[in-house]
C-alpha cells in the first residue's frame, strides 16, 4: 500500500527525485518528537521545520542545511471548529496571521447540491 504522507514528505521525494533518487524506504511516524528521535538514532532522514531541530543542532546531536527554495514551502492551514466562540484573543491571534503572513484565503465550499 502506497500511503500518501504529510506535505513535507512531498517536498522530499520531489527533491530526492530530482536528484535522481527513485527507491525510497519510508518509516512513517506520527509525530515530529518521533521524527526527530529517529533521526538522531540513525533511522534516516527527514524534512523537519527548522525551529524544531535548534537545540538538538546546538547540542551537537543534529545537523541541518538549506533547501532549494522550490522544495522548502508547504501550505500550512489554521484550523478551527466552525462554531466555536470566537474569543478577543483568537480574533487577535487571526488578525495578526492575516497582517504579517503571505496567505491565500480559501473560501468553502458549497455543500449544497445543484
Amino acid at each position: 500500500m502506497n500511503t500518501i504522507g504529510c506535505p513535507n514528505r512531498t517536498q522530499l521525494e520531489n527533491w530526492l527525485r530530482s536528484k535522481g533518487v527513485g527507491n525510497i524506504r519510508y518509516m512513517e511516524l506520527n509525530n515530529l518528537n518521533s521524527i526527530i528521535e529517529g533521526v538522531i538514532a540513525d533511522l534516516g532522514a527527514s524534512f523537519v521545520p527548522q525551529s524544531a531541530i535548534k537545540e538538538y543542532e546546538e547540542n551537537g546531536l543534529l545537523k541541518s542545511f538549506p533547501i532549494p527554495e522550490q522544495y522548502n514551502t508547504t501550505r500550512t492551514f489554521f484550523i478551527r471548529r466552525k462554531d466555536s466562540l470566537m474569543t478577543t484573543s483568537l480574533s487577535k491571534f487571526i488578525e495578526m496571521i492575516e497582517e504579517k503572513t503571505p496567505y491565500q484565503r480559501l473560501v468553502p465550499k458549497n455543500n449544497k447540491s445543484n
